[in-house]
Order: structure tokens, then C-alpha cells, then sequence
């Protein structure tokens, strides 16, 4: 039994003790078991933050059980960060270049994932410009002597060819969230997606 586990379980037997009613009968039903310790830690110190006075006895068990939970919480993020590869988070323009190289017909890539109105990062804006010039020649002023297979309006004209290498895709991953009011939580989150031709 590990230092923190034999913490936990004198906690739990604290608790047993000192406590009264349902929380007492929980407490001894779960001292042998030391998955359920945790969320019943949370749950006791609930309960003694919404006491008005707090007895001496519930004050060091709450003590004792918030530095066992963050003992516990500091090594799990610790046994997490020693099995998370460490990966970059983003892909970069050269990234990109790369799977245009190596991808087949049909492959995809998620260059991007947020919500349409993000203030993007300068490396998140290179990607972008670069992941639309894989996919189509884009002009911000349409040229009048250039013929373009497709001319759009979005604060003036512009037009653009697409090239044929890839094509780009954004699927929804979560819809617009409101609350009760009907005021705007979050927007809708997308997967900006590259599709090799």
C-alpha cells in the first residue's frame, strides 16, 4: 500500500468517526474501498463549506482530505505527462506541404478545429493561407483581364480557380450554444479538413 493510499484510508476512518449520519454510514462502507475515496472526499468537503460554523474536528478533516485530493490530483497529472507523447499541437504550413506530397486520393488531414469567428494565431493564419492556396488560386481583388471559375461578394468582389490538388471541407463538431436567455454561449465548433484529390 502506497504512502498516499494509507493517508487516504486513515482519512476515510476520520471520517467514520467523525462525521454523523448518512455520511458516516457511506464513510464505513467505502473505507475498503479506495476507488470510491476521492469523490467522496469531494463530496464531505462539500458539505463542510456549506456549514455555517464549522467544528474543529470537520475543520482538520477537510484539511486532511483537500491535501490528500491534491496529492492525488498532482500525481495523476504527473503519470499523465510521463505517458503524452510529446506532439505539437498544430500543423504548420510545412505539415501540410508534406501530406500533399505523401497522401493518396481520398486521405484527409484536420488542419484546423474552432469556431469560425477565432482570432487565429499568426502560425494558425499561415496555415490557412497556405491550406487555400493548395486548393484554389484566390485573388482578395478580382484582375480584369483573368477569367476565374468562381467570383463572390464578401466586402467587395474577388474571385479565385480552384487548382484541383485538394479540396477543403469544414464539418461541424458542436452546434451554436445558448443559454436559458437565448444569449450566445459558444459558437459552432468545426473541423477545417483537407481532402487530397
Amino acid at each position: 500500500m502506497t504512502d498516499n493510499n494509507s493517508m487516504a484510508k486513515a482519512a476515510m476512518e476520520m471520517a467514520a468517526d467523525v462525521l454523523v449520519g448518512d455520511l458516516q454510514e457511506e464513510a464505513k462502507q467505502k473505507i475498503n474501498r479506495p476507488a470510491a475515496y476521492t469523490s467522496f472526499f469531494v463530496k464531505v468537503i462539500g458539505y463542510i463549506d456549506q456549514l455555517k460554523i464549522i467544528p474543529p474536528d470537520f475543520k482538520s478533516l477537510r484539511t486532511v482530505m483537500v491535501g490528500i485530493n491534491k496529492k492525488t490530483q498532482s500525481e495523476t497529472e504527473e503519470e499523465i505527462k510521463r505517458h503524452v507523447p510529446k506532439t505539437q499541437s498544430s500543423v504548420t504550413p510545412r505539415d501540410l506541404e508534406h501530406w500533399v506530397q505523401t497522401a493518396k486520393r481520398g486521405d484527409q488531414i484536420v488542419y484546423y478545429t474552432g469556431t469560425t469567428f477565432d482570432k487565429k494565431m499568426m502560425n494558425e493564419a499561415s496555415v490557412f493561407g497556405r491550406a487555400r492556396s493548395l486548393a484554389m488560386d484566390y485573388d482578395e481583388v478580382v484582375k480584369k483581364k483573368k477569367n476565374y471559375q468562381y467570383r463572390g461578394h464578401t466586402k467587395g468582389e474577388w474571385g479565385c480557380n480552384y487548382t484541383g490538388i485538394v479540396d477543403l471541407v469544414q464539418e461541424k463538431v458542436t452546434n451554436l450554444q445558448r443559454d436559458k436567455e437565448g444569449n450566445v454561449i459558444s459558437y459552432p465548433i468545426y473541423n477545417y479538413i483537407m481532402v487530397k484529390r
